[in-house]
């Protein structure tokens, strides 16, 4: 591969400098051009097609063994080894997906409030209807939470806060924050 890249450098810049840069030999990169192209017989070619096609349909879960065995299936004579050399060749990497995690703790005995809204987003007049979203955000002092309220009238933000951890208190923080700014004294009821 960095032999490849050389060769596409060299007429840009000297291929003394290139392989330099790359911790190549000179004398390497020189005995690697010297070589005539490695010619695929069709029945590997034939057998590489079929990996990325096998590959590709199982949206890149197909390992080495389930790999190996649909291959015998469909009548090529490969072995566990060859199997492993060709995926490594042809760039074909088993993505391990993560397991879902729940972070949504919806077995406890807190009020719930009630949906006033039953999903009509499009108020009739500024300060009818507030919402509010929380996300964790990960910084280089560690993780913060930032929480947001905005009008759904005017789609402009009410209030935000960002804190360094949740913080058990009477009310909404932005509230506090957005009432000033707006100063929408008479703004919509909230619970939370």
């Amino acid at each position: 591969m960095k032999y490849a890249f050389i060769r596409q450098q060299a007429n840009s810049y000297p291929v003394k400098l290139v392989c330099r840069q790359l911790g190549v030999q000179r004398s390497a990169y020189y005995d690697w051009r010297a070589q005539p192209g490695k010619v695929v017989p069709p029945q590997e070619l034939a057998l590489r097609r079929r990996m990325k096609a096998l590959f590709a349909a199982s949206r890149g879960s197909l390992g080495s063994r389930t790999m190996m065995r649909n291959l015998r299936d469909e009548g090529f004579e490969i072995g566990r080894d060859k199997t492993r050399r060709l995926m490594k060749a042809l760039n074909l990497k088993v993505k391990q997906k993560r397991k879902y995690k729940v972070t949504t703790d919806s077995k406890h005995n807190l009020p719930v409030a009630k949906n006033v809204l039953n999903r009509e987003f499009s108020p009739s007049a500024p300060n009818q209807v507030w919402g509010t979203d929380i996300t964790y955000l990960w910084t280089q002092q560690g993780w913060i939470y930032l929480a947001v309220v905005i009008d759904l009238y005017s789609r402009r933000v009410v209030g935000l806060v960002d804190r360094s951890a949740h913080e058990k208190g009477a009310g909404h923080p932005c509230l506090d924050d957005g009432s000033q700014s707006e100063k929408a004294a008479t703004g919509p009821d909230l619970s939370f």
